[in-house]
């Protein structure tokens, strides 16, 4: 398995706004220059890079507050100007277990199929559902149905200084998941699950049960 890279960047209040840190976009812009590539060679489809808001979901009003990252990449960053960066190395032996605990911001949404329009899920036991349905495909099943919905938000945000607006429906899932199909299960946690990837969803955490 190729190399890949857990890390931990924290900033103060001062620092995220210096850093324009006020919306999804930003987070996005800001995070991508933190690597030299925008593009890995192993998934042509993806940039290599996931990131999740710990602090809280990104794009809402007010002031600005302390931001805690997490990233998940296939390459190493650079140490940034701003904020505290810590960085390590994922094991292969790491994804050796067969149960994890994890958490997960997701952009729930389902395909109308007479207009082919993404529609975003809202309901907790809806999002639960579409979970659920596709955990198969990213290569495990949820243990003993132990999933739980929470802070499920509207993101809306602007693509730079152009008009274009991005609405994305956000809600963090967490549980434990037992893996069904290891390969699977790692390109997954490797390149993240759904869509939104690039705005601070689909990065799967997980920590070992077993």
């Amino acid at each position: 398995m190729s190399s890949l890279y857990y890390s931990q960047y924290v900033l103060s209040d001062r620092d995220a706004w210096e850093l324009n840190l006020t919306s999804s976009y930003g987070l996005h812009t800001f995070v991508c220059g933190l690597f030299d590539r925008t593009r890995n060679a192993d998934a042509t489809d993806h940039s290599g890079i996931l990131f999740a808001d710990k602090s809280g979901i990104a794009g809402r009003r007010g002031a600005a507050r302390c931001r805690h990252l997490v990233i998940l990449s296939t390459w190493q960053p650079h140490v940034p100007r701003l904020g505290v960066l810590t960085t390590r190395s994922v094991p292969e032996k790491f994804f050796r277990a067969d149960v994890y605990r994890f958490a997960c911001t997701v952009n729930a949404v389902c395909r109308m199929r007479k207009t082919g329009r993404h529609v975003p899920l809202r309901d907790s036991g809806e999002i639960g559902d579409w979970f659920r349905s596709r955990a198969p495909q990213w290569g495990f099943s949820l243990w003993q149905d132990s999933s739980e919905v929470k802070g499920i938000v509207v993101d809306t945000f602007k693509k730079g200084s152009g008009t274009s607006v991005v609405t994305l429906s956000k809600a963090l899932l967490s549980g434990v998941l037992k893996v069904t199909n290891r390969e699977a299960f790692i390109r997954s946690v490797r390149f993240g699950i759904g869509r939104g990837r690039a705005y601070g969803c689909g990065l799967l955490e997980i920590s070992p049960l077993s």
